[in-house]
């Protein structure tokens, strides 16, 4: 029975759309070209029409949908076919007895009330036809909103009963079950979604819309299993000729929460964040460089702008890369050398002919001012691995590495913090009172900064505070968050990817040994068969000599045959002879009797 003729949104044809005859289920027709249903079409349709208005079918949209992660509740199915290929996509199934995020036969185990991944890491979750078996659905929709990112989507499906509200099922004696994909004797229904379905998704934080994608019955007509349970009963077998429910989709929006970084891009916040660094240290070292001759050493063009403020205080500025473990400059010409940002950058044997060329061309009582990221805070305790050659420096080995080469060493340390402010409206001065609680505040420097020389040390002290503008801290933070949970993501990948690493390991030793028992029985085969071969090749040689001796048998039983047979004819000849020979006497003797009487 054709139900429709349309394009289906899978493959991308216009095909019929075909259920058999006595059928009630008629979102469940199939595309007659790929076998897809009319609601999984539906599905595709809202899901193209929400990220790609351009295309009208999964296959024309091949691979170019603008996502980044999606979710989807089912590892089957053709929705699950196309976007299988998609780089961050991810697929899974609740299992009983399976803990969420491990695998089970590598299949991924996704609990919909105990989501294994992290706040706000999710653009898409889909699922056809799952949450009326979330025993508690409403948990289940508070960890979508949860893992989804702000104005990200769960598109999905359910049997939507319009003509009542949503109705639990659990603790009713009349148990319904639908048909699933991996549980042979169905999955059972825990709840009868209504018309209400939109004010419990608002409840759960989503704005929601609801899309008739084919609409077959009116909403009196709504499949009622508790109205109707002996029927139920006795079509169980044949759910698609009990159920009627129309083809409608959901789509259920994170609403996106207005800040001051809701548009924050994140590339944008780590170059301000390393601006502002190097603008605090060039404002610090006016004093230090007043008169001097210097020379900036480093890789860190951000900053070659901010550097050029110097000029104004020194005698001579320059700047100037560190290439192939030479400076070119003349030894004991420069009062101070500042390199920021670079020795972390070099390995170990470049770190160390670095620090000996700045030696060399320091004068006596020159002065080194370097600074390099703290491998604790930039990498160890994000649980980031580091990407510098060098490997980074802990502050002690920071330490150690000047040492080597300059005898004085007074650190800092170089951190972004939140400050509370008390200004007067009209400001009428640039300083403001400091109050510091040590007890309290220990901060952790996310850069190390040292003046290093081989004479004696300036009395300038570099403690100082550089303001920014406030929008700063939020972008900092943002930033940090976004790390937290990019990394708590990453992780959890990694470790179901150890998992299920593990789980073929197990899987391959198994196999192997099965590998290896089919091949001591293919060889003992194949020597039975040699055996075999040997042995009929034997039989065969034996059988063409036992034929030759029958034959030869034969021929001398018909020559033997030959020989009776003229022997047989002589013997009758002979036999003939003697009766004619006997005969003709007994007519003699009886003559010779009448002739006596």
């Amino acid at each position: 029975m054709v139900i429709s003729r349309e394009r289906c949104h899978i493959c991308g044809k216009v095909n019929d759309f075909e259920i058999a005859e006595d059928a009630t289920l008629y979102r469940d027709a199939t595309c007659s070209n790929c076998g897809a249903s009319l609601r999984t079409s539906d599905v595709a349709d809202v899901i193209l029409k929400e990220y790609g208005e351009e295309y009208t079918s999964l296959a024309e949209a091949e691979d170019m949908l603008p996502f980044r992660t999606v979710l989807n509740a089912s590892t089957s199915g053709y929705i699950h076919e196309y976007l299988k290929f998609y780089p961050e996509y991810i697929s899974g199934e609740y299992f009983d007895g399976v803990k969420s995020g491990q695998y089970k036969e590598g299949i991924l185990c996704v609990d919909l009330c105990n989501i294994p991944f992290g706040d706000n890491s999710i653009d898409l979750v889909i699922s056809e036809d799952v949450f009326e078996h979330v025993k508690d659905y409403e948990e289940g929709f508070r960890e979508v909103y949860r893992v989804l990112r702000p104005n990200g989507r769960h598109i999905f499906t359910v049997p939507l009963h319009e003509n009542r509200k949503t109705v639990s099922r659990i603790g009713n004696p009349k148990q319904v079950f639908h048909g699933d994909p991996i549980r042979g004797g169905g999955c059972i229904v825990y709840t009868d979604f209504g018309n209400d379905i939109q004010k419990l998704l608002e409840e759960c934080g989503f704005s929601s819309t609801i899309v008739t994608g084919h609409k077959f019955y009116e909403p009196e007509e709504i499949t009622d299993a508790d109205a109707t349970y002996d029927e139920y009963l006795d079509k169980k077998a044949y759910a698609e000729k009990y159920f009627k429910y129309n083809s409608i989709v959901i789509i259920a929006v994170k609403k996106a929460v207005k800040s001051l970084i809701s548009d924050w891009n994140p590339c944008f916040g780590q170059q301000k964040e390393k601006r502002f660094f190097y603008l605090h240290r060039y404002v610090a070292l006016k004093e230090l460089v007043k008169g001097k001759d210097i020379i900036d050493v480093g890789y860190g063009h951000d900053s070659e702008q901010i550097s050029q403020t110097l000029s104004d205080y020194a005698k001579t500025m320059c700047k100037m890369n560190f290439v192939q473990g030479k400076l070119s400059l003349q030894s004991r010409s420069k009062d101070v050398v500042i390199c920021f940002d670079t020795a972390e950058c070099l390995e170990m044997e470049q770190q160390r002919l670095l620090l000996e060329e700045i030696k060399r061309v320091l004068k006596q009582d020159g002065i080194l001012v370097i600074a390099v990221p703290n491998k604790m805070e930039n990498s160890d305790r994000l649980g980031l691995k580091g990407e510098c050659l060098g490997g980074g420096f802990y502050e002690e080995g920071f330490v150690e590495f000047i040492s080597r080469e300059f005898q004085n060493v007074v650190m800092y340390k170089h951190f972004l913090e939140v400050a509370s402010f008390i200004e007067k409206a009209e400001i009428t001065s640039n300083s403001l009172n400091l109050f510091e609680q040590r007890d309290l505040y220990n901060p952790r420097p996310k850069y190390m900064l040292a003046v290093a020389a081989n004479g004696k040390l300036p009395e300038l002290d570099f403690s100082s505070v550089c303001m920014n503008e406030s929008e700063e801290y939020y972008f900092m933070k943002n930033h940090i968050e976004n790390r937290k949970l990019q990394t708590k993501q990453k992780n959890n990948v990694i470790r179901f990817q150890e998992e299920e690493l593990e789980r073929r390991a197990v899987e391959l030793e198994h196999r192997m040994d099965k590998i290896n028992e089919l091949g001591r029985l293919l060889q003992e085969a194949e020597n039975v068969i040699k055996l075999q071969g040997e042995e009929l090749e034997r039989r065969a040689a034996e059988l063409e000599h036992r034929m030759d001796k029958i034959n030869e048998l034969g021929r001398q039983v018909q020559e033997t045959e030959n020989i009776l047979k003229v022997q047989t004819e002589q013997m009758e000849e002979l036999v003939r002879q003697k009766a004619k020979n006997g005969n003709e006497k007994g007519i003699f003797n009886w003559l010779n009797k009448k002739i006596q009487n």
